[in-house]
């Protein structure tokens, strides 16, 4: 080959490359790797490179309430503390995204959310430490509630040795700074992208596999169909969920679920001596929540939920997979993003509902009426 002819080839290859990468990402890739104007596109739409199951949704609040940051908190009263992951920091965006400011609106209560220290291993070590230094009591908080995805909820929970914190006053002064109103809400943020990267032959690559796969067979994202319209983009009847939640199920064993209840119990006796009710909302994945409407049915269930009810606890739970079940099994839509891990607005209403029902009927037993 003479050099005039590679060098021709070698102009028309990178040209088709360039075109290539320019029709993906203009026509498809842009719309889930870079941020459109104020909208959110979902996590499983990005990790999946999905493009026709995107639910964009723009940031907003305009409930009655809502809840404190610790930028916000000014040495007020606080009825509830929440302490949790990224449900807890609204992380799946969209129209009132905070499970607490539907409590807050609920109960008309002040609800003041807390992020773990770097310094702490876990929400209960956290929680014995706020505990221990008597942030509880000088806040006068009357309930303690502690998120945790389904997948993380045994390795995040389970450990009695985070029963004893080392955690000083110093230390959470410092990484709290109580009221110096810096916003500390979950950063939506995305990489600034070139529009020719790797995403663009990934979208190529997983759009010929989802058809033979569910899962694409190396994507993280899954792709199932339903036997209802329980969403409002596309026909309603497909969802995406995380492979993760799947893969979790085998930590979920009636051992594990029992030494998980023995330290919450054990957390929940020593908050109650500070006048503290601790209350457990595990978020329930959206495999398990939407897995009995999957077509599919060769998908394994995940105990969890049923192994936690059996427990004998002295601590409050949200069941969040019986709370949200009821909404899908009504056909409510959009309980969760199609495309993304995280729950919706209609979610945080029930939960706030049911947390109301729960304690009604927690102090009702108390009080014996």
């Amino acid at each position: 080959m003479t050099a005039e002819r590679f060098s021709k080839w070698f102009v028309a290859v990178i040209a088709l490359f360039v075109a290539i990468n320019a029709v993906v990402w203009f026509k498809f890739t842009n719309q889930i790797l870079a941020r459109q104007g104020d909208a959110i596109i979902g996590d499983l739409a990005r990790m999946g490179y999905i493009t026709d199951l995107v639910h964009p949704r723009v940031n907003h609040t305009d409930l009655a309430r809502r809840h404190l940051e610790s930028g916000d908190y000014q040495g007020q009263r606080v009825d509830l503390v929440t302490l949790g992951d990224s449900f807890s920091q609204g992380a799946g965006g969209g129209p009132n995204r905070f499970y607490q400011d539907h409590i807050a609106t609920k109960m008309g209560w002040t609800v003041l959310n807390l992020r773990d220290p770097p310094a702490s291993r876990s929400p209960i070590e956290t929680a014995m430490a706020l505990a221990d230094t008597g942030f509880l009591r000088r806040a006068g908080v009357r309930y303690l509630l502690i998120e945790a995805t389904q997948r993380k909820l045994v390795e995040r929970l389970s450990n009695p040795a985070h029963l004893t914190s080392s955690l000083s006053q110093k230390q959470l002064d410092e990484f709290y700074r109580f009221g110096n109103g810096e916003k500390t809400a979950f950063n939506f943020a995305l990489p600034d992208t070139s529009f020719i990267n790797n995403g663009n032959i990934k979208y190529l690559i997983y759009k010929g596999l989802y058809p033979f796969h569910d899962c694409a067979l190396i994507s993280d994202t899954c792709r199932v169909r339903l036997d209802a319209r329980l969403f409002s983009i596309g026909n309603g009847n497909e969802m995406l969920f995380y492979k993760n939640d799947m893969r979790a199920i085998k930590k979920h064993t009636r051992e594990n679920i029992q030494r998980l209840n023995t330290t919450l119990n054990a957390l929940a006796v020593h908050l109650s001596q500070k006048g503290v009710t601790l209350i457990l909302m595990p978020a329930v994945s959206k495999f398990d929540l939407y897995r009995d409407h999957f077509t599919n049915q060769n998908y394994p269930r995940d105990p969890l939920f049923n192994l936690l009810r059996q427990q004998q606890r002295n601590y409050l739970l949200l069941d969040t997979k019986a709370i949200l079940g009821d909404g899908v099994r009504a056909g409510e839509r959009d309980i969760f993003f199609v495309d993304d891990t995280h729950w919706a607005s209609p979610a945080s209403q029930r939960i706030a509902q049911a947390l109301h029902k729960l304690l009604d009927t927690s102090n009702q037993l108390k009080t014996g009426n």
